[in-house]
């Protein structure tokens, strides 16, 4: 019993330990002379698919009206010429918790989306999806996805460039095994103890 519960404290230690949240700011990357670049496809790991952007603030603020502040700086990702169908997802085998963003319209660009709607997927199933009225200003949002994600796709309500931007996205990577095993050690623990008191 001892052993079990050792071993226990150990791996949910250890599970703890990598499933720490990750902060994505796109302020590493840079946008040069131009002012705005690529999202690398592998950028920290994940898959950005789509066609995912950054821009500096100081690229942003000099050329559309109505500046908004960057959460950090000196950049935020936006979806370019992409209206719908970015996308954010890990390979097989992981899954992440999508725990917060900043987003903003991005202002002066044209016809502007009123909305962000978030897709989510495990596996290739729904997991479930959410969606945050914009404003010309960043606002923190905690989508409620419903847990665990590996595919997430990102999607404006305007036909048109340019329509939103993100920041300093909070994730969570958890390896879908590990995931599973934490659950049944719980349901284990919680077995013994009721065992005990019978």
């Amino acid at each position: 019993m001892r052993k079990l519960i050792t071993i226990s404290a150990v791996v949910v230690m250890l599970l703890c330990t990598y499933a720490s949240a990750d902060l994505i700011n796109f302020d590493d990357i840079s946008t040069g002379s131009a002012g705005y670049a690529n999202v690398p496809s592998n950028y920290l790991g994940l898959t950005w698919s789509g066609d995912w952007e950054v821009i500096s603030q100081a690229y942003y603020n000099a050329h559309y009206p109505g500046a908004v502040t960057f959460p950090s700086s000196p950049n935020a990702a936006y979806n370019g010429l992409d209206f719908g169908g970015n996308v954010l997802s890990t390979s097989s085998g992981t899954a992440f918790t999508l725990d917060s963003l900043y987003a903003s319209r991005f202002v002066g660009a044209g016809p502007q989306s009123s909305t962000l709607t978030l897709t989510a997927y495990l596996g290739g199933s729904l997991v479930g999806s959410d969606t945050l009225n914009l404003s010309n200003g960043f606002v923190q949002w905690a989508p409620a996805l419903g847990g665990l994600v590996d595919k997430v796709e990102f999607t404006g309500d305007s036909l048109a460039n340019y329509v939103y931007l993100i920041d300093d996205v909070t994730i969570t990577p958890v390896p879908v095994p590990a995931a599973v095993l934490l659950g049944m050690l719980g349901f284990c623990v919680a077995g013994l103890k009721l065992r005990k008191l019978a």
